[in-house]
């Protein structure tokens, strides 16, 4: 497959997989004593990414059962499956710039015009099949790595309520310098 499409169809270049899956590949997770075997790890990230990479009907449960010919509860299970994964990789891979770096990324943010500032901070409302959105907060430096996120309160929470719940706000001391 051309890089071009690969990229376009699980949201990441081929070498980015690579590593993810190498991340992934040895968790236990994967083992099944089922006499039912799961798709090859490889399979199911890439149907993970390329689900979380799509919206609307394109992200449905029904589009990629059919495409895959795969039950319905097997397309959830594999997201479900390689979500905690990866989730479980956040804490060794975001991590809050240590003082050296948040000084090395507010110069760079100095010369953008940006005096003081370690980092950019969005919300985004997450939509989910037949259940209430979420919303979610990310942070990220000048390098657009994420380096905190929090994620889990409804969809009708304001973005700056659900800052004000991260640790970055709650524990300023901890995480900025003057």
């Amino acid at each position: 497959m051309r890089d071009e499409d690969f990229k376009q169809a699980v949201q990441t270049t081929q070498s980015g997989f690579i590593w993810l899956l190498e991340k992934i590949y040895a968790n236990p997770i994967f083992q099944s004593n089922s006499p039912r075997q799961q798709l090859p790890i490889p399979h199911q990230l890439a149907l993970t990414l390329e689900r979380l990479g799509s919206n609307g009907n394109g992200a449905s449960v029904g589009r990629f059962a059919r495409n895959l010919c795969v039950g319905r509860g097997t397309v959830v299970k594999i997201t479900r499956r390689v979500v905690r994964v990866i989730n479980d990789l956040s804490g060794s891979h975001l991590i809050w710039p240590v003082k050296e770096k948040r000084r090395e990324i507010s110069n760079v943010m100095k010369a953008e015009g940006f005096k003081g500032c370690v980092g950019f901070v969005d919300g985004t409302t997450i939509p989910l099949y037949q259940r209430p959105s979420i919303d979610g907060e990310i942070v990220c430096d000048c390098d657009r790595y994420i380096t905190a996120y929090m994620t889990g309160w409804p969809g009708s929470c304001g973005d700056s309520l659900v800052f004000k719940k991260m640790k970055l706000w709650l524990e300023p001391k901890a995480h900025l310098t003057q």
